[in-house]
């Protein structure tokens, strides 16, 4: 089964800001930021305390650390694997710890605990729920223990407010993230998935390891041309809105429908084969009231996508030279 961690970081869409440094996609730049934020606090504070040789060997060797962490996450960019950012979270959030252990006032101890903050957003947004919860247990813990090594006294505030921060961000990022995606990802006119979604799909599908039979089937809405001509655009919107209802009546747990452009819909059916979709197929076309034709093509995991989609089209078109599938009631 797929690691919902490396979908996300193989299919999320890329932005402008991904564009500009590279083949590093959103959870890699971001991470290799944390990373520089921990290096330069790790240098404030070599530079400006004044530390034991011991503390400086280790403030030192620490700033090295995390420059071999720039460096490879440069490097591997979009192939960088889960275990390695999981890797770097923990690194990050032991440096955070020897920082709080290290500095010499109460108010230094509290604001070095903010880089537990700086974890808690990346895992809460780039994450999931539960591994974000694992994290912001662990550095409760971390901190405590931390803080409990210093001289220094009434620190449970801040101890408290940091952490009661860290959750509050996690359950607002998540609703925030999932706002978005839903925003992003969703056909406004027919609520289906639209053209972005399905190119998070095919980019996740290229690392797909599950072992199961996967259906492509493409629809074209009959004479949707002559409906806008004739009837007006309002019209084409409502057969548009019609037909993503029937799509929804009709699919079964796990299968996905969207809308690709213009009438143009994809339907991806779990657990069946080209020749085992009849009685989908068929249901759609009595709930349906308006006509369509389709197109069919196996596409398990792994398969490249535009063949299934050039077989599946190649269908569609044939259909379209003998006559009408799918045609519902008016």
């Amino acid at each position: 089964m797929t690691d919902p961690d490396v979908s996300a970081l193989r299919a999320q869409p890329r932005s402008s800001l991904d564009s500009w440094v590279g083949n590093m996609p959103g959870p890699v730049w971001t991470l290799a930021a944390y990373v520089v934020i921990a290096a330069g606090n790790l240098l404030v504070v070599l530079l400006l305390q004044g530390a034991g040789e011991t503390d400086r060997l280790d403030l030192g060797a620490a700033i090295i650390v995390c420059l071999i962490m720039i460096a490879s996450l440069v490097v591997y960019g979009s192939r960088t694997p889960t275990w390695l950012r999981h890797a770097y979270v923990l690194i990050i959030i032991a440096i955070t710890t020897m920082l709080v252990m290290m500095v010499g006032t109460a108010v230094g101890a509290a604001t070095a605990g903010i880089g537990y903050l700086t974890i808690s957003l990346y895992s809460s947004y780039w994450m999931q729920r539960v591994q974000s919860l694992a994290y912001i247990l662990l550095m409760a813990v971390l901190y405590a223990i931390a803080i409990t090594r210093t001289e220094w006294t009434n620190m449970f505030a801040p101890w408290l407010v940091t952490i009661g921060t860290m959750l509050v961000l996690l359950f607002v990022l998540r609703a925030l993230r999932t706002a978005l995606e839903s925003a992003a990802t969703t056909d406004e006119l027919t609520g289906l998935l639209n053209r972005r979604a399905l190119d998070s799909l095919i980019a996740a599908n290229r690392t797909d390891r599950r072992d199961r039979r996967r259906c492509l089937v493409v629809i074209d809405l009959d004479d949707f041309k002559e409906l806008n001509d004739t009837q007006g655009h309002l019209a084409g919107d409502q057969a548009l809105r019609e037909f993503g209802d029937a799509c929804r009546r009709v699919l079964r747990p796990g299968d996905m429908a969207l809308r690709s452009g213009g009438d143009e819909f994809v339907l991806i059916l779990e657990r069946l084969t080209a020749d085992a979709i009849g009685p989908v197929i068929e249901r759609l076309h009595q709930v349906s009231p308006v006509a369509w034709s389709h197109g069919s093509a196996d596409w398990p995991p792994r398969a490249d996508f535009d063949e299934a989609m050039a077989i599946a089209d190649a269908e569609l078109y044939r259909s379209k030279g003998v006559g009408r599938s799918g045609r519902g009631t008016s």
